[in-house]
């Protein structure tokens, strides 16, 4: 077993609305908790795919700065290289963050944090707990101070499963 790694993926649901649970689950989106190569290969393209237009805004000025500083300021090409470089690793590190906070403005919610071997590992694990639990009880509130609302224990994620045994 000391092969096999798990990654964890962050779970994306549509907001039900009108939609039956079929139809959710359709349409939920896993993400990956990793570097995204495709994001630092070509990050203007991976950001437009994925509708993140606010970073690709972003991207496009700093680029264009960065063009015309290498003309207008005669920036040394190895400089402007390393730059543009370091903004593509910037964009892979980050792009999947990104792109579950584009998600969010578009009406999706995080329903959950599940962890597999595979990409399907991990929706057989969400799905199934998804089906034996309310959805209500799966969704994950960080940041809730108030216990009016129950919410699922997602496991040990991080260094410290538990912070009360820190005091």
């Amino acid at each position: 077993l000391s092969g096999i790694v798990m990654a964890l993926y962050s779970v994306y649901l549509p907001s039900s609305g009108q939609m039956s649970t079929r139809e959710i689950m359709g349409r939920a989106i896993f993400i990956r908790d990793r570097f995204s190569w495709s994001a630092f290969l070509v990050p203007p393209l991976w950001l437009g795919y994925k509708r993140i237009w606010r970073w690709l805004l972003v991207y496009a000025i700093l680029e264009g700065l960065l063009i015309a500083g290498a003309t207008n300021i005669a920036l040394a090409p190895t400089l402007t290289g390393a730059i543009s470089l370091l903004m593509a690793i910037f964009v892979g590190i980050c792009g999947r963050e990104w792109w579950g906070a584009a998600l969010e403005r578009r009406g999706f919610e995080l329903a959950g944090i599940v962890h597999g071997v595979t990409p399907e590992d991990a929706e057989r694990r969400f799905f199934d707990s998804y089906r034996s639990a309310r959805p209500r009880n799966l969704v994950v509130q960080p940041f809730s101070t108030s216990s009016s609302q129950p919410t699922r224990d997602p496991g040990v994620i991080g260094l410290f499963p538990d912070i009360r045994g820190l005091r």
